[in-house]
């Protein structure tokens, strides 16, 4: 009898390990849910990080403040970076020259510019229409809006400019709560940590980045298991996954970890949206405005005029042709509500006439040549609206402008 019983326990057994083994296939193949413990760092990420280290970074390279940024005077197939960490294959003075107007402009991979080459991005166009305007490129792939600010007190007071572009696709708000990328984004190419600002009172504090410096990377490889919840405290995903344990082997306990994980996301009070719109009540929402706050306030305390760009993402084109709104309409609401000047790009695809294929806007994520162009052309028009004092400047055309675009 003791012996039918123990072996029917391990037939139960079994089957439930068989079918919670089943769920772990069915869960990555109808939803690409894979079992990724927060402690643990991937294959991939690790031969990342040895080519980071070998200095086999192409153009990113280490940055101990902002984690990561372009690397200068470096080139491949489509970018080119100048001596001062700029796209161009030129470099600009620190002054700016006599009538011209400069425009610096700060954000992520919609900023710089992934997926075309130097002359097809929309502040290359810009320059081509005009002979009177000087166009800097400082966009970093990955950026968040924290190291944008950051990267701009650098670059910023260096680089005189009369107007400051400060660029957000509306993606970026999730990366405003993370200090370690591949916890927020865990197919990322960027394996790296990054600064943070955190909300204190009616302010922010910032925390900088945990990886200071290049032997806190090779601990990371020694010792994932402990440097990784280290590098999770103050990081928004890390404390919404799980760690690994001692009885992970099982695929029953892999699965219950991965759907509580599931279950308590969705319940969770400070989802970053509801109902596919910024939550305004979210620390992602109060940080991201308030780092607007403190960036647009510095701009004009070095007595230049922000403007803030408004970057679509593929998903924001859709939901605004289907509902005439866009998950960061909350954040636009805030900047009307502080008089503060922007220009929403998702304009530049919807405003005129034509219904364009999201194939001709969009590459794989990023704007193609044409989308850029449209930028571009969207961006003078508003421009000439919104800094009279400069519409002599901007009106003065060294080839055939921007009619060319339609």
């Amino acid at each position: 009898m003791r012996a039918n019983w123990i072996v029917r326990i391990i037939l139960i057994a079994c089957l439930i390990e068989g079918s919670a083994y089943l769920g772990l296939q069915l869960l990555e193949r109808l939803s690409g849910l894979k079992y990724k413990p927060m402690n643990e760092l991937s294959e991939r990420h690790a031969e990342s990080l040895v080519s980071f280290l070998d200095g086999r970074t192409g153009s990113i390279r280490y940055s101990p403040t902002l984690g990561w940024t372009v690397a200068e005077d470096s080139e491949n197939r489509r970018n080119q970076i100048n001596s001062s960490g700029i796209r161009s294959r030129t470099d600009y003075s620190l002054s700016t020259p006599s009538n011209v107007l400069r425009v610096t402009t700060f954000g992520d991979s919609f900023t710089f510019g992934d997926e075309v080459k130097n002359e097809e991005t929309w502040q290359a166009v810009i320059e081509h229409e005009t002979t009177a305007l000087e166009v800097l490129n400082f966009g970093v792939s990955g950026f968040g809006l924290d190291q944008t600010y950051l990267r701009y007190m650098k670059y910023g007071e260096q680089f005189d400019a009369q107007i400051v572009f400060i660029g957000f696709m509306s993606e970026n708000i999730f990366r405003n709560v993370s200090r370690y990328r591949p916890f927020y984004f865990s197919e990322t190419g960027l394996p790296f940590g990054k600064p943070r600002f955190t909300l204190t009172g009616e302010g922010i504090s910032l925390l900088e980045n945990p990886f200071p410096s290049k032997d806190e990377y090779l601990a990371l490889l020694e010792n994932p298991r402990k440097v990784l919840p280290q590098a999770g405290k103050n990081d928004y995903y890390y404390g919404q996954g799980y760690e690994v344990g001692p009885a992970d082997w099982l695929a029953t306990v892999r699965l219950i970890k991965m759907v509580y994980t599931q279950v308590k996301r969705s319940a969770f009070s400070d989802n970053i949206l509801v109902d596919g719109t910024y939550n305004i009540g979210s620390e992602a929402f109060r940080v991201t405005h308030r780092i607007f706050d403190l960036f647009y306030s510095q701009v004009k305390q070095n007595s230049e005029s922000p403007m803030i760009l408004l970057f679509p993402a593929h998903i924001d084109v859709v939901n605004y042709r289907n509902t005439g709104t866009t998950r960061y309409s909350p954040l636009t609401s805030y900047f009307d509500s502080n008089a503060y000047a922007y220009i929403d790009l998702i304009g530049a695809f919807t405003d005129s006439d034509t219904v364009y294929d999201l194939d001709e806007l969009y590459g794989k994520i990023h704007y193609s040549p044409f989308g850029n162009r449209l930028i571009a052309d969207y961006i003078m028009q508003r421009l000439r609206s919104e800094f009279p004092e400069f519409s002599d400047e901007l009106s003065v055309k060294s080839g055939e402008g921007s009619n060319a675009l339609h």
